[in-house]
């Protein structure tokens, strides 16, 4: 017997039945105080259940079965579905008992306890890797999650789209660049650099560019990764206000003690730097040599 909803077969032991109801509403001596489905059999637990000839539970949507009752005591009656049964879940069903002296009918509802259904029992309704449930207002269905998901890196120099068959928000990051690329999907031709995103738009069918790149667009006529080459920068467009002239390479720094006040700079050709040195000094025409 198969107790289900929407047609999964529930483990055993995970599907309480709760009573509603005052009890017998008929002539039968029979009593019930619980209700539960067991290794696929019915279980009444109960009172003066020896003398039940007939279990019958009828409810919503003119469901009406009788089932077959294998064993019984005073206090315990097992029955077996005469066919496959399903129950909704919480729709109240009455339960009937007949025994010589007549009926009683008890009120039950079938009620799914927590963890009764695993991820073995959920049928994938078609639903693809990476898609979740998602409910249209309507029913339950698979749908992708509506989260950009990275699928890989591309090669623009190839002009064709990645993947023939993308999914929603499928996104590819260009690791080669090259212009003026058309890969015909209605988009038309579109520079693309190192860094940008490719984006597969499936409201509108099409792959949409994200200009994602780290490199320089431009500069001083130069696309790509650029460099600095000489010429750059004029000596107006060097910021001087921070500088001092020995930064420069080859110029000695002053000792900066006020011991060097008063000197010059002077070329120093076995050292190849401009070193700082005594003014008018040195024996040279237009120089003194003492106070």
């Amino acid at each position: 017997m198969l107790f289900s909803l929407s047609n999964c077969m529930f483990e055993d032991g995970k599907i309480t039945v709760t009573r509603f109801g005052g009890g017998s509403t008929g002539a039968a001596l029979a009593n019930v105080t619980s209700v539960s489905i067991v290794n696929d059999q019915l279980v009444v637990n109960g009172t003066d259940l020896t003398g039940v000839t007939n279990v019958r539970i009828t409810g919503p949507s003119s469901f009406d079965q009788t089932f077959s009752i294998e064993s019984q005591s005073g206090a315990n009656l097992i029955a077996n579905g005469l066919s496959n049964v399903a129950f909704a879940m919480n729709g109240l069903f009455n339960l009937i008992l007949t025994d010589a002296q007549g009926a009683a009918t008890f009120q039950v509802t079938f009620t799914l306890q927590d963890g009764a259904v695993t991820a073995s029992k959920l049928d994938d309704m078609g639903a693809g890797v990476g898609q979740v449930l998602k409910f249209d207002g309507t029913n339950w269905g698979p749908s992708d999650l509506g989260a950009l998901t990275y699928a890989g890196t591309w090669d623009s120099s190839t002009a064709t789209a990645p993947n023939v068959a993308p999914a929603a928000g499928e996104y590819y990051i260009v690791t080669v660049a090259d212009t003026a690329i058309d890969i015909g999907d209605g988009s038309g031709a579109r520079n693309f650099a190192v860094g940008d995103w490719l984006v597969y738009n499936d409201i509108a069918s099409l792959w949409d560019k994200i200009d994602n790149a780290t490199n320089v667009t431009s500069f001083e006529g130069r696309s790509g990764p650029v460099t600095a080459q000489a010429g750059d920068y004029t000596w107006a467009e060097i910021d001087k206000t921070s500088s001092v002239l020995s930064q420069i390479a080859d110029v000695e720094a002053p000792a900066g003690d006020g011991s060097d006040t008063g000197k010059v700079l002077k070329w120093n050709n076995g050292t190849s730097q401009w070193e700082l040195g005594d003014d008018l000094s040195g024996g040279g025409a237009g120089s003194v040599s003492s106070a």
